[in-house]
């Protein structure tokens, strides 16, 4: 594992006899750390350089490392020591260790450094950052290679194929993951198996539905290269019967748009109310399926002021079809203009009230079977509004507001008038001494 982070802390006193030591000591402290712990299962060090003595901090954990130089748990102080590795010796005050954890030694078997598991905590028993000099060095490298060699390097032991006793545990986790793979990989195979029946399946429907539809185009094809010749006649046939229809006064043809004049056209409500909606003209391009309605009785309708019908837009005849729409569609395509012309007809003959554009058909006149008029067209009490006094627009009684455009020589408001918020807000401004809105051109006093 790579260690993430090695803190090197100054906590009582300096590493080294100056700074220039210190920072060399830092250097070759995150070196030796990474060179030569190369078994370490852990991601953060902490290095702490005392002023010597006991010390009873419990800061490492499973987590993190710590280091203590010049350190021991034991309340025994310190002894002149000459100790040995290799070829070093040296002369130092060693403490001495508590014997609660693992004890590394010198050659002559002299305690060095102390390392406690549960904290995991590492005392190092003398000064050995008080100089940066080769014999320190080495004898910080010494260490780490004994905690490399003791401490980290059995633990790997338990992972080892070659020495493990219990090789169904080391497998445990391998031999899950290989299972759950290979179950998935087999769902996988599985799942494209039954992807690929379904679309055999899918195929031969297909297969068999085109066949079909084959079967029925070439009899239809063999039908209308039979009747191809009687084209003409039919579409006089459906014209003829579209003039002679009582509610058809005359049709137009312009091209390959077809006009259909129909007079005094009467809507019936979703109620079941009648109104009267006026004389109509269609005009009807069954290349593209087009249909605009246009009328000489527009009222104020949901699209427009002048609306021809209530599910007609005036500004451009442009209707809204609703459910027919596609009905309409499938007749243009088929050039069934006889039946197209009816379906207009009775769409001109409804409207549906559910909707806010069919609700207007209150604008029209309600009349009764002989026509006579029940009811004006346009009273509609819950939608009676008033003009803004200012800028002339019809408004809902609770959007209208009064102002005042003088004051008399009393100081009091004169002149009331109604006006839009919109008015209100560009032209007049509310004064706190009369309560109430003045027009922006008159000074008030006080």
């Amino acid at each position: 594992m790579t260690i993430d982070r090695i803190e090197v802390h100054e906590y009582e006193v300096m590493l080294g006899a100056n700074r220039d030591e210190h920072f060399a000591w830092v250097e070759d402290i995150n070196n030796q750390i990474r060179n030569k712990l190369i078994n370490i299962n852990i991601r953060t060090i902490d290095l702490y350089n005392l002023s010597g003595g006991q010390q009873l901090h419990y800061a490492g954990d499973q987590q993190r490392m710590i280091i203590y130089s010049n350190a021991t748990r034991s309340p025994n102080g310190a002894n002149q020591r000459q100790i040995k590795f290799g070829n070093v010796n040296m002369t130092v005050d060693v403490y001495e260790p508590n014997n609660e954890g693992v004890t590394f030694t010198d050659d002559n078997g002299i305690p060095i450094a102390e390392y406690h598991e549960y904290h995991n905590e590492l005392n190092i028993l003398f000064n050995i950052f008080n100089v940066y000099n080769d014999n320190n060095i080495k004898a910080f490298g010494f260490i780490l290679d004994v905690f490399e060699r003791i401490i980290l390097y059995p633990k790997t032991l338990v992972n080892s194929w070659l020495h493990t006793n219990r090789k169904d545990v080391l497998t445990d986790k391998l031999t899950k993951r290989f299972k759950e793979q290979h179950r998935r990989e087999v769902m996988e195979d599985k799942d494209r198996m039954n992807r690929y029946s379904t679309s055999i399946n899918e195929y031969k429907e297909k297969i068999k539905r085109s066949f079909d539809n084959m079967i029925r185009l070439r009899n239809k094809v063999e039908m209308e290269e039979r009747n191809l010749s009687d084209v003409d006649t039919k579409i006089i046939k459906e014209l003829d019967l579209i003039v002679t229809h009582d509610k058809i006064s005359d049709l137009h043809i312009i091209g390959e748009k077809f006009i259909a004049y129909v007079p005094k056209v009467y809507a019936h409500s979703t109620t079941g109310e009648r109104y009267y909606i006026g004389n109509m003209r269609i005009e009807l391009n069954p290349e593209n399926a087009e249909v605009n309605f246009f009328g000489d009785n527009g009222r104020n309708g949901y699209w427009s002021e002048s609306d021809p019908h209530p599910h007609v837009d005036g500004r451009r005849g442009t209707p809204c079809l609703g459910s027919i729409g596609s009905t309409i569609a499938e007749l243009a395509s088929h050039n069934e203009i006889y039946a197209l012309v009816l379906t207009c007809i009775d769409f001109l003959e409804n409207a549906n009230t559910s909707d806010p554009a069919g609700n207007k058909v209150i604008m029209w006149d309600q009349v009764d079977e002989t026509g006579t008029v029940i009811r004006e067209g346009g009273i509609n009490e819950e939608e009676e509004k008033t003009e803004c006094n200012c800028c002339g627009d019809m408004y809902p009684d609770d959007e209208i507001y009064g102002v005042y455009n003088e004051i008399d020589e009393d100081g009091d408001p004169a002149e009331h008038r109604n006006v839009c918020e919109a008015c209100r807000t560009d032209d007049y401004t509310f004064n706190d001494n009369i309560d109430e809105f003045i027009h922006n051109d008159v000074e008030v006093d006080g």
